[in-house]
């Protein structure tokens, strides 16, 4: 396609007629007179003088702001890993015996909540030092929202338990299983020598 040299077309007679009659019918949007083409900035209206009272400035955009940081995880409970590292060593190695074991598989929360409730006053009770609770790995994968209960919720929720009210009175320390025990899976509880 050719670009077309020179000025371009004239207007018909006709054309122009059209033309005039629309620039005629049209009302300006500026009440003010349109300065004429060939003048120069002497023929421009002055502007308006600034408003009194302070100046406001708008914001600039400063430095981009920081990605935002990962919060830290939160703090394993004050009762894990408490308490007597040599005991939790002399039961991994079997020089100690677990006194009662519970496994929480498959309950439901509540359940599992009950259950470690009763079990381990029970074995205060009887005089047991040292339990065995398996709780099952879970994952760590984040929660999918409007997904099924989150795998390892019982571990998760053993760990709150354990600090709480009526446990914590009964609790001396908890510690991760050894492997053979269960690993992730499982906790050893060391209960609070009884008073008199």
């Amino acid at each position: 396609m050719r670009r077309r040299e020179g000025r371009g077309r004239r207007l018909s007679a006709s054309e122009r007629a059209l033309w005039q009659a629309v620039a005629e019918s049209v009302t300006p949007l500026d009440p003010a007179p349109a300065p004429n083409p060939g003048s120069g900035p002497e023929s421009l209206p002055e502007a308006p003088p600034p408003p009194a009272g302070p100046v406001r400035r708008r914001k600039t955009a400063g430095p981009p702001a920081p990605p935002p940081q990962r919060a830290a995880p939160p703090p394993p409970p004050a009762k894990l890993d408490g308490g007597d590292p040599k005991l939790a060593r002399r039961v991994a190695r079997g020089r100690r015996e677990i006194d009662a074991t519970l496994d929480l598989h498959g309950m439901t929360q509540a359940a599992a909540y009950a259950r470690l409730v009763s079990f381990v006053g029970f074995a205060a009770a009887n005089g047991a030092r040292t339990l065995l609770v398996v709780t099952g790995k879970g994952s760590d994968a984040p929660a999918v929202p409007f997904a099924e209960a989150p795998r390892g919720i019982l571990r998760r929720r053993f760990l709150d338990w354990v600090e709480e009210a009526p446990l914590s009175e009964r609790i001396a320390s908890v510690r991760q299983a050894h492997q053979k025990h269960g690993g992730r899976g499982a906790f050893y509880v060391f209960l609070k020598r009884r008073r008199g």
